[in-house]
This record gives structure tokens, sequence and C-alpha cells, in this order.
């Protein structure tokens, strides 16, 4: 593998900043912008056209008239126009960061020098799709929840705007003693939800809960990625696919020749868990000094312990490179696993959440019918006759 001066002055300098990319415009609005489906079949393509030897600039032009997404085939063609004015394609992808992130122009550039872009760009394709099959489990496993949750909390709406005020009305000619407890605050609540006010206190309160979560995550991202790294489930989980994630591109950057002080921050750079960004970017000032990486990331104790061990082996032997493709596959297989289990255990953790929820609103509403019930049968009323004729 080549790993020439040119290369490496290419690199310091794109790490330093100076060739930082420069945006052709905004981001596209996210209904129109490409899914990780269209960037996966894009990658796929292009590398079916390299491999079948068309040149880079007349691949792209073909992609432009075959992408079925607008904004990405848009984009293919822009880059193919690039290429036609005589800059590199990986300094063209780079104006595009929310398709091709800099892990991953930093790939094509080394293979394109390595002679092995097809390889890379099969990579690219398979870690996006990756990717995606992960985030789709996720999604299925939360949207179970997400839904026993809503219709518990229909359940006590239906009751709080209908069944009480019903039960609320027919015992407004009773001659009954104040209400005290569990009745006293449902008919409370009841009476406050149907206020004109009610309903938008209630959703303002929600919104500005959620908001200052956003808030403080946006502000605080490296203390709320540590903070979620800490739980046992699903704070481990995310933690691992974004793991997962920068030990593939580390691998590629390696395996092409790219020097591992170089590779580093490239790979560190394409990470969304801060956490995880923190502990790279120590890493990457023990490398820049001649010293270990490994021995900076074990004072982040939330990382995978096998992520540690085998970073240490394949340091201690010199074999970084064979190390990272091991580790790569048993990340990608530890994280199915781990989406898997997640979602089995999840299922029966939503039962007795919504099992909670409906039993309480059932209780609730019992609890007052019965209270109001002595209180009927206290002051000689008819049960059975609300107005107590």
């Amino acid at each position: 593998m080549s790993t020439n001066d040119p290369l490496r002055a290419a690199l310091q300098s794109q790490l330093s900043g100076d060739n930082a990319p420069a945006s052709a415009g905004k981001a596209p609005p996210f209904f129109s912008r490409a899914s990780d489906e269209d960037l996966s079949s894009f990658y796929r393509m292009f590398a079916v056209l390299i491999g079948a030897g068309f040149p880079l600039a007349k691949s792209l032009g073909v992609l432009n008239t075959t992408i079925q997404n607008k904004d990405l085939a848009a984009t293919a063609g822009k880059l193919a126009t690039t290429l036609e004015s005589g800059r590199p394609l990986h300094t063209a992808m780079r104006e595009f960061p929310w398709y091709f992130p800099a892990s991953h122009s930093a790939v094509i550039r080394a293979a394109h020098e390595s002679g092995s872009l097809g390889e890379a760009l099969e990579y690219l394709a398979d870690s996006v799709e990756h990717q995606q099959e992960v985030r789709g489990k996720l999604s299925s496993a939360i949207s179970y929840p997400a839904i026993v949750i809503v219709l518990g909390f229909s359940a006590m709406l239906v009751m709080l705007f209908f069944v009480i005020p019903t039960f609320e009305s027919s015992l407004a000619t009773a001659n009954l003693p104040e209400r005290e407890g569990m009745a006293a605050f449902a008919f409370a609540l009841s009476d406050f939800v149907r206020t004109p006010y009610g309903v938008p206190m209630m959703l303002s309160v929600i919104a500005a809960l959620a908001f200052g979560l956003w808030r403080w995550r946006q502000t605080r991202r490296a203390d709320s990625d540590r903070l979620l790294g800490r739980l046992p489930i699903i704070g481990r989980l995310f933690l691992l696919a974004h793991t997962s994630q920068f030990v593939d591109v580390l691998h590629m950057l390696l395996k092409h020749g790219i020097p591992l002080a170089q590779a580093l921050p490239l790979a560190a750079e394409g990470v969304n868990n801060a956490y995880l960004r923190i502990a790279l970017e120590a890493s990457v000032a023990e490398v820049a000094a001649g010293r270990s990486m490994v021995n900076s990331l074990r004072g982040y104790p939330n990382l995978p312990p096998v992520f540690l061990e085998l970073l240490a082996l394949g340091e201690t032997a010199g074999q970084l490179p064979r190390t990272l493709e091991h580790l790569s596959r048993f990340l990608r297989a530890r994280l199915n696993s781990s989406v898997d289990r997640f979602s089995v255990l999840l299922q029966p953790i939503v039962l007795v959440i919504g099992g909670a929820i409906v039993t309480g609103v059932v209780l609730t509403f019992f609890n007052t019918y019965f209270e109001v019930l002595m209180d009927l049968t206290k002051v000689g009323v008819d049960p059975g006759s609300p107005t107590g004729d």
C-alpha cells in the first residue's frame, strides 16, 4: 500500500482545516433528502461502474440519470461536474457533508490513491446498510412501547373527558357530602382538563420539558452521552453502535495505507457520540506524541472492554489493521445480538408499564365510583336512582 508524501501532506492539510469543506449549498429539506437505502444503492452502483472500467466522471453521470431520489441524483451530477473541472472526488464529496461525512471522503481518497476504489465503495455500502439495519431494529423495538403508552394515556383522557363528567352530571342533584381523597382528585382533574386552558397548559408543560431536555442535550452533549452510556441496556447499546462504526472506518483507513496518526482523527471526526469522540481525541494526542492510543482510552470506563483489549493486543503485536478487521466483525455480530436481546427484554418491561398505566386508570375510576356510592348510601339516596327519587 502506498503512503506517499503528497497523500500525507494532503491529509495533514485536511486535518488542520485548510481543506475544510466549502458547502455547495444548504442541506436539502428532510422530506426530500435521500435515505440510507438510497445512499447504499449509490455506493453499490458506483462500485459496479468502477469495476466495469467506467471513468469516475462518466460513472457519476450514469448515476445522475439512474438514481431515483432527485436530490441524490442531482448531487451525483454536481460531483461529475466538479471532477470534469479537475478537482478530485474526495474534495467534491466533502462539499455535501449531509451525505458524505469526512470519514467517507477520507476512505475514498485513500482507496483512490491505492487503486482499490471499488472495494472501498462496497465497504461504504455495507457500512450504511448495517447502520440502517440497526436503526430499523431499534425503531421497531421502541415503536411497541410508544404505542402502548399512547393507548394508556388515551384511555386516561377518555375517562377524564367523558366517563367522569357523565358520572358527575348524574350525581348533580344528589345531596352528597364534599368529596375527599381519590374521588376529589379525579373530579378536580377532570374539571381542569375540560377548561379552555387545561389541555393547552398540559401540552405547554410537556413541550417545555421536551425542549429543556433537548436544549440540555445540545449544550451538554458530552455529559448527556456519558450519562446515557451508563444505562445498563439502551445506553450500552448506542455506545456499542458508535464504537462499531468507528472501528469500521479506522480499519478501512489503515487498510488503504493511511498512517495511524492521521487515520485516527479522521475516523474520530465521523463519530456522533460526544463521549466516545472526546475519548478518541485524547488518544489522538497520545498517538501524536508517540505513545499508545489505548492508555488514554482506559480512562473512559463506559467503553466496551473488548474494544480496549483487542486494540491493546493489536498495538502490542504490531498488527493493528488485522486486529481491527476481526474487531469489526465481532462488534457487528455483538451489536446485532444486543439489538435482538434488547427487543426481547423490552416487551415484558413495556407490558408492566402499560399494565401499570391501565391499572392506575381503572383503579382511579372504580375507587371514585365506590367512594360516591358510599356517600349515596350514607345520605340515604337510592344508588339506582341518581336523583334520589
